[in-house]
Formats: structure tokens, sequence, C-alpha cells
């Protein structure tokens, strides 16, 4: 199950055609709380969640806390509905605006929680909160009356803010069950916080499911501390099959190429060398690797991106290699041809 955006209007629509559900202030103020804007470093539609310390609730509910959250909802389609047993594998972006300002109070951007039961508290949060150092945390809550709750990993929330960030969650659904998350900083693949836990319990008594959500979910017990705020939120991918079904948006790095020269003389033998001393009017092949990527080349009468180029030598000269591979990286290599004197 994939959500993304599709530009602006209809955003309501398109999330509820996708079977989740929403979690928003409207009714209360008057407005709609998630809208589709484009992105420039995407170069994509993404979801702006918004929400305005000072207008908004939570669900038209309680005014102590407020919440802008997309969810599984009942009528999900079973790839959003974890049942005992399952793993999910969860992966979207988000970017966190800057000047984000978290309270010393929940900031949440992310849950788990189930469904029915025991599902007061989330069975994993991903937070950011304010302290002498911004955090954001990696939270697990265990079964009523159960211990292990708490701040599983936490890492400076700085280089989070006006940057896209790829999350990866994981989650095994049962009594003994595990979690894993992953946020990567998406241009450059930096991995910002990791941690995969040992065995937990991930699943409620009288559960009927567990599900994800996104959003912006905050206490107000520390409103001082808040504004308003836009966060964004992109291309969310739900899995009960494999992380595969969910690949990453972030590319491998790209190898440095190493150019290894090669030269022949009168078609005789390769000589891994980048200077030759040869007579005038002698023929000579430049035949450097790697064999594949792209070659340009200029000096010794050589021309044009055929690997292999064949000069006649009339006079000492300095010809120029520079290789570029599949996906961009570039290396150079001069090669130094010297006639003998007669």
């Amino acid at each position: 199950m994939t959500l993304s955006a599709d530009g602006a209007g209809n955003t309501y629509e398109l999330i509820e055609s996708k079977k989740f559900g929403l979690d928003i202030p409207d009714c209360r103020h008057h407005v709609r709380h998630i809208r589709e804007v484009f992105d420039a470093e995407l170069h994509e539609w993404v979801f702006a969640f918004d929400i305005h310390r000072h207008l908004d609730d939570d669900r038209c509910g309680a005014t102590d806390r407020q919440r802008v959250e997309i969810k599984t909802s009942p009528a999900g389609s079973p790839e959003q509905q974890h049942t005992r047993g399952e793993t999910a594998h969860y992966r979207w972006k988000f970017k966190l605006p800057a000047g984000f300002q978290p309270s010393p109070s929940f900031t949440h951007i992310h849950q788990i929680k189930a469904e029915n039961g025991d599902d007061d508290a989330p069975i994993l949060t991903i937070s950011a909160r304010a302290g002498s150092q911004d955090m954001l945390e990696v939270i697990y809550t265990a079964p009523q009356g159960q211990p292990g709750s708490g701040v599983q990993a936490h890492t400076p929330l700085a280089p989070f803010i006006d940057t896209w960030v790829e999350a990866y969650v994981r989650i095994l659904n049962q009594d003994a069950g595990k979690l894993e998350v992953v946020l990567k900083r998406l241009s450059d693949g930096k991995t910002l916080l990791s941690w995969t836990s040992g065995t937990l319990d991930t699943w409620r008594v009288g559960a009927s499911y567990n599900r994800g959500k996104w959003g912006i979910y905050r206490s107000l017990n520390n409103a001082a501390y808040l504004r308003d705020e836009t966060v964004l939120f992109a291309d969310w991918c739900v899995s009960e099959s494999g992380a595969n079904e969910c690949p990453s948006a972030i590319k491998p790095p790209c190898p440095t190429p190493v150019v290894m020269p090669y030269l022949r003389a009168r078609g005789g033998t390769w000589q891994k060398t980048a200077a030759m001393t040869v007579a005038a009017g002698t023929s000579v092949t430049f035949g450097p690797q790697p064999m594949d990527g792209r070659w340009q080349w200029s000096g010794c009468g050589t021309s044009g991106g055929a690997r292999e180029q064949s000069v006649v030598i009339k006079s000492s000269c300095l010809a120029k290699a520079v290789y570029t591979n599949a996906c961009g990286a570039s290396d150079g290599q001069d090669f130094q041809l010297t006639v003998k004197k007669p």
C-alpha cells in the first residue's frame, strides 16, 4: 500500500481513497489541516500537515493537546492492519521546518498503536522533545503492568531540522516481537538514528491489529515553547511481505573510479604505463581501463569518446583521458609520450 501526493486539492479524498483515516481538528477550527504543496528539493508534490498553536485541539475534543494525523482506519486494507504474528514494514519521508519548536512534553511525529483492547498508549513512538539540547527520541511502551517502557534511542534534533529524512520502521507483531527504526538523511544517505530492539512484547491483550499513525500530536502542557508548525510528509509505503516492496529512495554512494593506464607501440604487447619513449613516426595505441563507462580524450592527436585511441607520434606530447562511470564519478589520466632524438 502506497500513498503519495498528486497535486493541490482533494487531499483528504486522496488520503481516504488509500484507506487511511484522518485525526484532525477541523470541526472546531474550520480549515483543512492537511494540504498538498510542491517541493522543489524532491521535485514532487508532498503533504503539508499544519497545526496552529492557538486554534487547534485534539479531534474537536481535548484542549490540553493538539493532533493532525493520518492513520490506518477501521476500513483500512489488510496491508495496513497487522495482526498477531505478522511483520510490517513502513517507509516514508518527512521534513521538520526551520525553527521547529518541540516542548519538554511530547511532540510525536509517528506512532504504532493497537486497535482495541489495551490500546491507550502507543507501542512505538518517534517524538521530538525540548531540553538543554533538543532531542529526537524513539520510545517503546510495554503492555499494561509490564516493565521496559521508556526512551530506547535518542539523538540531537538539530540534524533533522530543515532537511528531508527517510524513515524505515519494522515491527514483528507478537508477544515475543521486535522493532527496528532507521532514519537517514535523504540527500546523502547518512544515518541519523538507528535502533534495533531485542525481544519486546509488541502485542496487546484484546487487540484486533496494530497500525501506524503519522503527523503532529503534541501536548499543550508547555505551550509557551510551541508555535504554529507545518511538517512535510511524503511517499508512504506499507508492506507485510518485505522491505524490498518498499525500496529506499536513497541511492548508494557512487564509487570513485581509478583509471589504469595502458600503452602499446606498433601493435605490440600492452604495457601498464602512462609514459613511453618511441621513435618519430611510431604508431601508439592508448588502451586504459576500466572498459565500461564514458571516455573523453585530448592531446597527441586523440579525440572523441572511444576508449582505445591509435595515433602516429611525430613529436613529444601529452594526452589526457577523462573516464566517467555509470553513476557519474570521474577520474583522469595523463599519458606522456616522448620522441627519441635522432
